[in-house]
């Protein structure tokens, strides 16, 4: 009997030792492509702003258009690292149908999520505040100035790293668990964006994106993300011209109502969604694995680093 019990024990340990060896594996991939499309992203950008500081002829491309041509050499990257044929494979998954109930419910929660997250942030600012520190960014408040930005932030973005993040890295980790994914996936594509103030938002919206691909369709996420940019965007715009405050008011409204709603939904909800994260849960000690992970712990570390770098002092009143 004790010998039987020390052998069960021995393969317990075994098992858990493979999965462990297997969490830290997919993991570590996934977060070094991550890791590896932000450093390309960066180089481009630093070479083009480099070339435009040095001549002396007008600039003929912009920062939307250093970030479009990013995006794509990082959707290249992305292919190469998951393959193709598996990545056709991704993009074509589809788990369930989409009414327009769900639709108007789920692009409800997503305006309600951004709300939310906007509240966070305000918290987030109102502390810093109070020890002279600031991490608002000019870049994000200011309207936008040509086509080619709106294009980047409404049609390439939003395509782009659907497929590279809801396509090519959730379902890399899926093996794991669903839920895990889901989290995960959600956590590098906000550790992409390297700055304390879109951390909250990209996060958040960035779960409910990875819940409707792995749920429905990446086709669906991708139309929910441009519609949730082009929404941002217009508000961005339209709050910064007087001429048109009945719009922005307007879109607040909106926004008042969607938040209310996706409180009452989720509420209502509150025990589908603990069944739904408890059906397809991942190993035990799965997300300790994960963060223990080589590249993860340089994709975060990398993160702080410039969002500490962000976090700049208040200018003087």
């Amino acid at each position: 009997m004790q010998t039987n019990e020390i052998d069960h024990r021995q393969d317990d340990a075994l098992v858990k030792r493979e999965q462990r060896k297997t969490v830290r594996r997919l993991v570590s991939k996934q977060a070094r492509l991550v890791f590896f499309i932000y450093i390309v992203m960066s180089l481009i950008a630093a070479f083009f702003l480099s070339a435009n500081i040095d001549s002396t002829e007008p600039q003929t491309i912009n920062g939307s258009s250093i970030s479009a041509i990013a995006a794509c050499i990082g959707l290249v990257v992305a292919i190469f690292s998951r393959g193709y044929q598996r990545l056709n494979r991704d993009l074509r998954y589809k788990n369930g149908s989409m009414d327009v109930a769900s639709f108007l419910r789920i692009l409800t929660l997503l305006l309600g999520l951004q709300v939310f997250a906007g509240i966070a942030n305000i918290g987030i600012e109102a502390l810093l505040n109070a020890y002279g520190r600031t991490m608002i960014m000019p870049y994000f408040s200011t309207p936008l100035k040509t086509p080619m930005e709106f294009a980047y932030i409404v049609l390439i973005a939003p395509i782009t790293e659907e497929i590279v993040f809801r396509g090519a890295i959730m379902h890399s980790l899926k093996p794991v668990g669903r839920w895990f994914a889901i989290l995960m996936t959600s956590i590098m594509f906000a550790l992409m964006h390297t700055t304390m103030q879109q951390l909250v938002p990209i996060f958040l919206c960035g779960l409910l994106l990875a819940v409707v691909a792995m749920n429905y369709s990446i086709k669906w996420s991708i139309v929910l993300h441009m519609l949730n940019n082009l929404y941002s965007t217009l508000f961005r715009q339209w709050s910064q011209q007087d001429a048109i405050l009945l719009f922005t008011l307007l879109m607040a409204l909106i926004q008042l109502v969607c938040l209310i709603s996706s409180i009452v939904w989720v509420i209502k909800r509150r025990h589908s969604i603990v069944g739904y994260i408890k059906l397809h849960s991942s190993p035990p000690k799965s997300f300790r694995w994960a963060f223990s992970s080589a590249w993860m712990l340089i994709l975060v570390a990398t993160t702080l680093l410039f969002i500490g770098l962000g976090i700049t002092t208040l200018p003087a009143s």
